[in-house]
């Protein structure tokens, strides 16, 4: 579902900058991404990186955003100047996936699509093989489009792919691409060209939970597009924070510099790109809080699940909590807290905690609950770079809590963390995870893209004395 949400926005992200360019430039994108989906199944292309290669394809022509508008509406043959700025285009589109998404795979992708098999095409003549597979997929895909747009007849089409074979496109990937199927991925576009934009519904969930209008609009919210030139902004969105825009639009034109900013206006999160261009800053903008609301109740789901498969293959050891606020609660009397920045601090948290402990001479006891604090504090440093350690009683339980606000941990490798002996993996919390469970008596987890709550529990029977004041303030210190 997030594949497909992200598809959808970058769909609509690109289809209003062809209509800015010129009529029948609009949906190209869309309709070449929807081939490519298709064909790539049919080349038994790799599922790993199927959907970079669709996203590729939608957005394959995005560097015209930056050429002349004439070369689109121009009638008549382009002057041999005007070729050679048309052509800059797969240059302009790397150039602008590497700054905004610094995905490296699909620049390059997007860079070679008008290579040529015979070596005749551009930016960089290269030929046969030597040009990426997935640039060649997209060349195939680019020209069906224009093909099946221009010209009613499948069969001829399918003659003039052919005729295309071994001089333009990649003989291999021609193999199987029958009238047949292109009548079939006719009857693809066209349905999806006739039906009006349908919102996806999401079943609700246990709770009974039901999106929004505002989280059914393909959970995207509204789109805006803006310009900054001389110093004034125009265009769509003039209810927006137009000083913070504005402000961000100067330095772009200031700097040269294209721009990927978060904005938070109104109660809502706003997604903005501010793309240079010598004539005027182009400016995107998109809300996504319904996709940030949409991901939140994902997130949700998810805990659920795993709250009954962690409890259950741990015997009831491990517990999650769905909120930050579910732990705090759980929390008893509070005895003191530290901040943990550097790796330094470990040895120092350890000791700090076993200050706490009010029956010393259980050695046993006291390993388990150094070896546990350990090894949550050291991938605390390593996960989340910094956070802090608190210690609390509840009865006769020591209670560690260790907080961070890093990007979470994987709750997708517990599982295996749990069931496979000496289990780890680069991402998993992994043997330290393992041994921190061993060593602790019970063991609360919250999680989330904001940071982790990681509670560890030792029964110790016996409660604490009475602090004495001036001892702990000495100690915070």
């Amino acid at each position: 579902m997030q594949a497909e949400l992200r598809k959808k926005t970058i769909e609509e992200f690109i289809q209003l900058y062809e209509s800015k360019l010129a009529k029948h430039m609009e949906g190209h994108g869309k309709r070449v991404g929807r081939i490519c989906e298709e064909l790539s199944i049919h080349l038994s292309y790799p599922l790993k990186t199927r959907n970079q290669l669709v996203y590729a394809a939608i957005v394959h022509d995005i560097g015209k955003v930056f050429l002349s508008p004439h070369l689109f509406v121009k009638r008549g043959a382009l002057s041999l100047s005007e070729e050679a700025e048309y052509a800059e285009h797969s240059k302009l589109g790397h150039d602008i996936i590497l700054s905004f998404f610094e995905d490296q795979h699909i620049a390059l992708w997007i860079k070679h699509h008008h290579e040529r098999y015979d070596g005749k095409g551009y930016p960089e003549g290269l030929t046969g093989t030597g040009i990426p597979l997935e640039s060649r997929i997209l060349a195939v895909c680019n020209e069906l489009d224009h093909l099946m747009q221009t010209t009613s007849s499948d069969e001829k089409v399918h003659q003039m792919l052919r005729s295309m074979s071994g001089k333009a496109l990649d003989p291999a990937l021609l193999d199987g691409i029958t009238p047949e199927r292109i009548s079939h991925l006719r009857r693809i576009l066209g349905a999806e060209q006739q039906i009006s934009p349908v919102t996806p519904q999401l079943p609700q969930d246990q709770d009974g939970y039901e999106p929004s209008k505002a989280e059914q609009s393909n959970y995207i919210g509204k789109t805006y597009m803006l310009e900054y030139s001389d110093g004034t902004l125009s265009g769509e969105g003039l209810d927006l924070p137009l000083d913070e825009i504005g402000m961000i639009a100067g330095i772009s034109k200031e700097r040269e510099k294209s721009f990927y900013e978060i904005m938070e206006y109104g109660g809502c999160t706003y997604e903005s790109h501010f793309f240079y261009d010598p004539a005027a800053v182009r400016i995107f903008i998109i809300d996504i809080t319904p996709l940030l609301i949409y991901r939140e109740k994902l997130h949700l789901n998810t805990m659920r699940s795993y709250q009954d498969i962690i409890e259950t293959l741990s015997h009831g050891k491990i517990s999650i909590h769905l909120s930050e606020n579910e732990v705090l609660e759980y929390l008893g009397t509070p005895l003191g807290a530290m901040d943990v920045v550097e790796r330094k601090d470990v040895p120092l948290s350890r000791a700090y905690v076993c200050d706490f402990i009010w029956h010393p001479q259980d050695t046993k006891k006291q390993m388990s609950i150094k070896l546990a604090v350990t090894e949550g504090v050291t991938n605390m440093i390593k996960h989340a770079n910094q956070g802090k350690v608190s210690v609390h009683q509840k009865g006769g339980v020591l209670q560690v809590l260790i907080q961070d606000k890093g990007s979470g941990i994987p709750l997708h490798e517990l599982p295996k963390t749990i069931l496979v002996s000496g289990y780890s993996s680069k991402r998993s919390l992994g043997r330290g995870f393992s041994l921190m469970c061993t060593s602790s008596d019970h063991v609360v987890i919250h999680t989330s893209s904001k940071g982790t709550c990681l509670l560890l529990e030792f029964e110790i029977h016996e409660p604490a004395p009475a602090a004495d004041p001036m001892n702990e303030r000495e100690r915070i210190v």
